[in-house]
């Protein structure tokens, strides 16, 4: 087939990992160049709510396809459609995200924004499950199915440079002077805008790590001998005891393994270094790697585990109970403020689901993935609580124990 060599190389989900990613960063883009637009209230409520309608009821009907295309899948109960379920019942999600924003598209503009991305990406993922679903069943017309998809992918991403310049040409024909200026006076907190290598060197142990990732997988593939989505689980085989302690939580299995990694490693520890500081987030991100892989064979909790997933697990539960910290201040102050935490609520729900998932597929409420080292995950979510607590609530903690010494 046309496409099985692009396969090998890029596993199936990235791409479906890659329009989630590109829903989150168009959401983030048309705020960033028109916040006069999506941050205010909204106030011509009949023509939002037609509009919404409109959106809602496209999202109700696609939605309800969905199911029945489902239902029509599972009749077999046949497991090697496990993948293209899982593409319907993301778009399926999307799409009743699409619905249920309905009546917060008429407070803040924004939430009209993000209702329409959630109907566009959720068609997206439904076309692309499409086409695994006609290549599993009917491998004679996944090439076309396939062009189909990139059509319907190019006409979908052809309109946004336009759109984006209408937004940026309606910020230029407001009140405000600058971004910063709108933000500060209506959303509460000033736009710090530092420079490039300024940036980077606050996230130099995050893009340290990350290469010391991507030499270590490259050194796999060459080790195997060839590229191909596994090929680097045979070369962890090959490795004598010491090299594999030594270089255990930057060994990865597969392409799709590392993609993962990297990106929520990216997001997450970036935002927690520049928090933390460089040297703290180092020596924390290298103990929580070594502790939560080899624990679970100490333990006797699984097997040895391999890659970063506990580190990133530990930086996701970090994330969750700071901003879930910034909240509980914020609820006490003006809107202002508390627009001002809502601002990382999609990161929050990401991070959220990604530990909640950990937790319950170490409990067994969840059935994980094959091979999954679910004892190193949420070994890295209690590690992660920890971190968080012995810096923010430590110091708090022995305040009040020191409190009640000297009146007790």
């Amino acid at each position: 087939m046309l496409f099985d060599s692009v396969f090998n190389i890029v596993p199936q989900p990235v791409i479906s990992w890659w329009l989630i990613l590109l829903l989150l960063i168009e959401l983030v883009t048309k705020i960033g160049i028109n916040p006069v637009h999506q941050l205010s209230i909204v106030e011509s409520h009949d023509v939002y709510e037609d509009i919404s309608e409109r959106q809602r009821n496209s999202a109700l009907l696609v939605a309800s396809l969905v199911i029945a295309g489902l239902a029509i899948i599972l009749r077999d109960q046949s497991s090697e459609l496990a993948q293209q379920v899982e593409l319907f019942a993301g778009a399926f999600g999307l799409l009743l995200i699409a619905a249920f924003a309905h009546e917060l598209s008429q407070t803040y503009r924004v939430y009209l924004t993000f209702q329409e991305l959630s109907l566009e990406y959720g068609l997206l993922l439904l076309v692309y499950g499409l086409f695994l679903l006609v290549q599993e069943l009917v491998p004679a017309a996944a090439d076309v199915t396939f062009a189909v998809f990139v059509i319907v992918f190019l006409f979908r991403f052809a309109s946004v440079y336009g759109e984006l310049k209408a937004h940026n040409l309606e910020f230029r024909n407001s009140d405000y002077a600058t971004r910063q200026e709108f933000l500060e006076e209506n959303v509460g907190f000033r736009l710090t805008r530092p420079s490039i290598s300024g940036f980077l060197y606050s996230i130099r142990g995050n893009i340290g790590i990350l290469l010391l990732m991507a030499i270590v997988y490259v050194g796999q593939l060459i080790i195997a001998g060839n590229i191909d989505s596994s090929a680097a689980f045979t070369a962890i085989e090959e490795l004598p005891d010491l090299g594999y302690f030594l270089l255990n939580p930057w060994l990865h299995s597969t392409h799709n393994h590392i993609f993962q990694n990297t990106l929520l490693f990216a997001l997450f520890g970036a935002w927690t270094e520049r928090k933390t500081g460089t040297e703290t987030f180092v020596i924390g991100v290298i103990i929580i790697g070594y502790t939560t892989n080899l624990a679970t064979g100490i333990l006797g909790i699984g097997g040895f585990g391999i890659g970063i997933s506990g580190i990133t697990n530990a930086l996701e539960t970090y994330f969750v109970l700071f901003q879930l910290a910034v909240y509980s201040k914020a609820m006490k102050a003006d809107p202002a403020q508390y627009r001002k935490a809502a601002m990382h609520i999609v990161l929050f729900f990401i991070a959220l689901i990604l530990v909640l998932k950990s937790i319950l597929e170490f409990v067994g409420y969840i059935t994980p993935n094959p091979g999954v080292a679910t004892g190193a995950h949420f070994i890295g979510v209690v590690m992660g609580a920890a971190w968080f607590t012995s810096k923010y609530l430590g110091p708090k903690l022995r305040e009040q124990f020191s409190t009640l010494a000297l009146f007790g």
